[in-house]
């Protein structure tokens, strides 16, 4: 489970770099349980970037 603070967030799922204006868009400060939940295989494969300076990744894992 990812969710972000302080500034948006743009990612991608499939190992291409994503840029501040290209790729799914995380938004900021968004009410708890609504960020992004990835499974496994998708984390070896996520790439992350701030929109604007400032922004803060926060994860949590879970094992099942």
């Amino acid at each position: 489970y990812i969710e972000c603070e302080g500034a948006n967030v743009r990612y991608t799922l499939n190992s291409v770099d994503p840029t501040a204006a290209t790729g799914l868009r995380l938004l900021k400060d968004v009410q708890p349980g609504q960020g992004v939940w990835l499974t496994r295989g998708q984390w070896n494969n996520a790439r992350f970037i701030e929109e604007t300076a400032t922004a803060k990744l926060n994860w949590q894992f879970y094992k099942t």
